[in-house]
């Protein structure tokens, strides 16, 4: 692996692990964030119709599969909660009611995205309340291209209501079988956390990474002082 390849990597993983913390803490509660209910095991799926109790609700076209089924793309799934993911193939959509929104406040929406695997990539659009009068689209991707799981963001939005519907959509503007995967939505109350989901920048001296540098940090330092881990095993030096 090439030293570009390796950074990718490390990057790759770092973001990852990032999702972990924001995403058991995060500003309200999607359930079943990483689609992993109900089970499909290694490489099985559904198809809107046939899937029930996965707090989404999806149309014809769209569905869950597990990490081997054809919707996969070229890299594991992102989402530190397990490995299954939504598809969108050709015209369809998945919906949950985004609950528990501070009226005034500040938030965005984070989540992986890719296309599947010998396909020609698909479109992708989050909308809030669509259909409403209450409208709001908080992100568009005409083509959906990059054949491993790429971290996105919405644009901020701020509720004037505490509930919305959130639908992720798709309306193949190609006119031919292709599909857009999703996995790990999260919702975020800072600019800070949705820096730090996306990779793009944080405070290196916010080890904990809750947007703030303070004695939970120093903690953090200080249990592990002069600890070096560039041995087998963590060995305190003296």
């Amino acid at each position: 692996m090439n030293t570009k390849n390796r950074i990718k990597t490390m990057l790759t993983i770092t973001v990852m692990a990032m999702a972990i913390f924001l995403m058991a803490g995060s500003a309200s509660a999607l359930d079943n964030p990483g689609f992993e209910v109900p089970d499909y095991g290694e490489s099985n799926w559904a198809y809107g119709g046939d899937i029930s109790g996965a707090s989404w609700t999806f149309t014809e076209n769209a569905g869950l599969s597990g990490p081997g089924g054809p919707w996969r793309c070229t890299s594991t799934s992102p989402d530190p909660l397990g490995d299954q993911f939504a598809f969108l193939q050709r015209v369809s959509s998945i919906s949950q009611d985004l609950t528990g929104l501070e009226i005034g406040a500040t938030y965005s929406l984070g989540f992986f995205e890719a296309t599947r695997t010998g396909y020609v990539g698909n479109d992708l659009t989050v909308i809030l309340d669509a259909g409403l009068p209450t409208e709001v689209t908080i992100y568009t991707s005409a083509s959906v291209i990059n054949s491993t799981w790429e971290a996105r963001t919405t644009s901020p939005f701020v509720p004037t209501k505490t509930s919305y519907t959130l639908t992720f959509s798709t309306s193949n503007p190609l006119g031919t079988d292709t599909a857009t995967i999703i996995d790990g939505v999260v919702l975020f109350d800072s600019a800070c956390k949705v820096a730090i989901f996306t990779g793009t920048g944080f405070n290196p001296g916010d080890l904990n990474w809750d947007c703030l540098t303070d004695l939970k940090d120093y903690a953090i330092l200080a249990a592990t002082w002069l600890v070096d881990y560039a041995l087998t095993a963590p060995v305190a030096k003296p």
